[in-house]
């Protein structure tokens, strides 16, 4: 699995995906250690640390996860991990947000859009329903798993978890256990929210009702608008911070 992900993290170059520096041999045990670029926290230690989380801190989280997630789409990867302890930041000199372990990443096949499902390191309140083929038993689970192990999934299971993500940052949330928990707390964004419609297809059940790739995420009107906004106050806040002459 190690090697799979540094040869992924050699071809992925994005402000929003973790910078892979090098890889070195362990002298004595011979196995590969990945060093990767230093960032402060995970979100759900930001979280902690800064909540209840502004406007302008929610609306940078979910944009650097949504961007950094269309880029890994457009070079048909899936995730299949995005979480709150995979969203890392910096916070100086600015809030920054990386996307990060790549270790359970795959490729599609350019003429499929979707691949068998595996087991994986399953996390209920952040993957979806057809995620559900996983080793083991899940006793706390909402519902029974009815996935099997010929589910399959696509980019649609990068864009639930966006999903959760987003509630979890725009709620100033703890790690969802559950599925339960994340959509509690989902049912609770005030409906005013410029991210709750987009949220709200993003976490549908089915996952032919959600948006194909982060591509229609990351391109929908309010974050458009939220960026256009932000880009127009960091221009003013700069040029009222410069000298006349």
């Amino acid at each position: 699995m190690l090697g799979s992900e540094c040869s992924i993290l050699e071809e992925l170059r994005h402000d929003n995906i973790v910078r892979h520096i090098a890889t070195v041999t362990e002298p004595k045990t011979n196995l590969p250690i990945l060093a990767m670029e230093l960032m402060d926290c995970n979100l759900n230690e930001f979280i902690k640390k800064y909540k209840p989380l502004n406007s302008k801190e929610q609306y940078t989280i979910c944009h650097g996860v949504a961007c950094g997630l269309e880029f890994l789409h457009k070079k048909n990867y899936i995730h299949r991990d995005v979480c709150d302890a995979n969203v890392l930041l910096k916070y100086h000199p600015k809030l920054t947000v990386k996307i990060s372990d790549f270790g359970l990443s795959t490729i599609l096949d350019y003429e499929s859009t979707s691949v068998a499902m595996s087991a994986l390191h399953y996390r209920e309140g952040y993957f979806p329903r057809e995620a559900r083929a996983w080793e083991g038993s899940n006793e706390e689970s909402d519902e029974e798993d009815d996935a099997g192990s010929e589910a399959c999934y696509s980019h649609r299971l990068d864009v639930y978890s966006f999903g959760a993500v987003a509630i979890q940052t725009v709620q100033s949330a703890e790690y969802f256990k559950l599925e339960r928990n994340m959509r509690k707390s989902f049912r609770e964004i005030p409906d005013h929210h410029l991210l709750k419609e987009i949220i709200k297809r993003c976490i549908e059940k089915d996952s032919k009702l959600r948006p194909s790739t982060m591509t229609d995420v990351s391109e929908c009107g309010p974050l458009i608008s939220l960026h256009a906004h932000n880009h127009v106050l960091n221009i003013c806040a700069r040029v009222l911070s410069e000298p006349p002459y």
